[in-house]
């Protein structure tokens, strides 16, 4: 670039004016503030346009980003600050079934309409246990301070209930009886993790997915997620 600085000049003068340059589907593509570039920045980039691929490349090619690793579950593993704040407030609460403590709990049903595969449903919940460390993580306390303690490995055991036992015109009163009793039940976070499951059949194609979880491990956003992720599962299992 006679008479005028050299590409790197050119990309880092760029930058300092918070313009951004990238190569996309292999064409030089240009991020910049509303009125930042002028006619004379665009008549730059268009007369030097291979010159900057050819440079964002080589530093694409120079660049190798770390390889991801496990962090190691061999050290105690403190709290985030809001579970800190969550644990707390569950030690402050008194007994683990207080309705203070209850308010912590996040329940959810799900009914499901049609032929159930059991045995995949339980895969499925094992899978999700598998994939998020949170849904097997117990809180210990070391020296006093609350710490996570992740199993390696884990299942969500699935509690199943049968109404086929009470008349037909009972069931949905029974059912919500079960699971306002489900709903009630402590979690205990030093000896259980935070999320236990059951599932009501009211008759072979009629049938209730409850899950409970503790919002120190969720919340009502990705509480959505999980059930989401439990369709996909199911459905894809099923195939």
């Amino acid at each position: 670039m006679t008479g005028e600085s050299s590409i790197d000049d050119l990309i880092h003068e760029l930058r300092q004016r918070d313009v951004r340059l990238r190569i996309d589907k292999d064409e030089l593509s240009v991020d910049a503030p509303k009125g930042v570039l002028g006619q004379e920045d665009v008549r730059r980039l268009r007369a030097h346009k291979e010159q900057i691929l050819s440079f964002l490349r080589g530093v694409a090619d120079r660049f190798e980003p770390p390889a991801l690793a496990p962090w190691p579950r061999t050290d105690r593993i403190p709290l985030s600050f809001a579970q800190q704040r969550l644990w707390i407030v569950d030690q402050l609460s008194g007994p683990h079934g207080s309705a203070r403590a209850m308010r912590y709990h996040l329940p959810q049903a799900l009914r499901l309409h049609g032929a159930l595969d059991v045995g995949v449903l339980q895969r499925v919940l094992d899978q999700l246990v598998a994939r998020h460390e949170v849904l097997r993580t117990k809180i210990a306390t070391v020296d006093g301070v609350p710490v996570q303690s992740i199993a390696a490995t884990a299942t969500l055991p699935l509690q199943r209930f049968d109404l086929g036992t009470h008349a037909a015109g009972e069931r949905e009163e029974e059912l919500q009886r079960l699971l306002h009793r489900e709903m009630q039940k402590p979690f205990d976070l030093a000896a259980e993790p935070p999320i236990r499951s059951c599932l009501v059949r009211v008759d072979d194609h009629d049938h209730v997915l409850f899950i409970a979880m503790h919002h120190i491990a969720s919340d009502g956003w990705s509480l959505q997620i999980l059930w989401r992720e439990i369709c996909a599962l199911y459905d894809g299992y099923r195939r």
